[in-house]
Parts: C-alpha cells; structure tokens; sequence
C-alpha cells in the first residue's frame, strides 16, 4: 500500500500564515522510494519560490564560496557558520539553529529573507 499523508503545523505551533507542514509519503518497497522525484520536486520549489537568492547572495562580496548551499537537499541547511558565529545568530538576532551551523529554512518564508540574510552577514563578518 502506497499512501501520502499531509499535515499542517501552523495552529499546533503557532506560526499563523506561514505555511508550514509537512507530507509523509508511504511508498511500498525501499525501490520506490529511491525512484521518487518528490524530494527533488520539493526541492526545486523551494529554491524557485525564495526568488534570485542565490544571485543576491554575490553582491555581499563575504569572499566566502556560499555554493554548498545550492548543493543541500532538504529542509535543513548548514548556514556555513562556526559556533561562536551561530551564538551570535541566537543571542543578537533570535534565530535560532544548532551549534554547528545548522538551521532549518521549513518555514522561512519571503518576508524573512532579508532579515535572516542580515543575520548571516553580521554574524559571518563581525564575530570570528
């Protein structure tokens, strides 16, 4: 049995308007789960509906190659800071994420583009 199950988290977590959720896909065999294109398809919509990003993220001139970032599957990114850089990110701008870098761009939405982007760049050049 092959089945899709969709769930909406924005009532249970409180993030009204965001569109946040998630879909579970049952598939019958290990094989057709490898063959899928959904993660792919996803993938590609996320990277399509958050605009010209990528060739936002060059007008900064970091000097840092931000291409790992294109290379990610997922709903979670490593945003390429160390520690004390991700300390900052939590403290200064309230975005939260692991130690090592690691965030969760699920429910980034357009609004908050900037604003994270902001984020990255203050922690990435003042904190090293």
């Amino acid at each position: 049995m092959e089945f899709f199950v969709a769930q909406s988290y924005s009532k249970n977590l409180g993030l009204y308007a965001e569109r946040i959720g998630a879909i579970n896909v049952v598939c019958s065999s290990a094989d057709a789960a490898t063959r899928s294109q959904l993660k792919r398809i996803c993938s590609a919509y996320v990277l399509e509906s958050t605009g010209s990003w990528g060739e936002d993220c060059g007008k900064y001139k970091s000097g840092k190659d931000w291409s790992f970032i294109l290379k990610q599957i997922g709903m979670f990114s490593f945003a390429g800071l160390n520690k004390a850089q991700s300390y900052n990110m939590t403290n200064k701008w309230h975005v939260y994420m692991t130690k090592d870098g690691r965030i969760s761009l699920a429910g980034l939405s357009t609004a908050k583009c900037e604003y994270l982007a902001d984020a990255i760049i203050d922690s990435y050049h003042s904190v090293s």
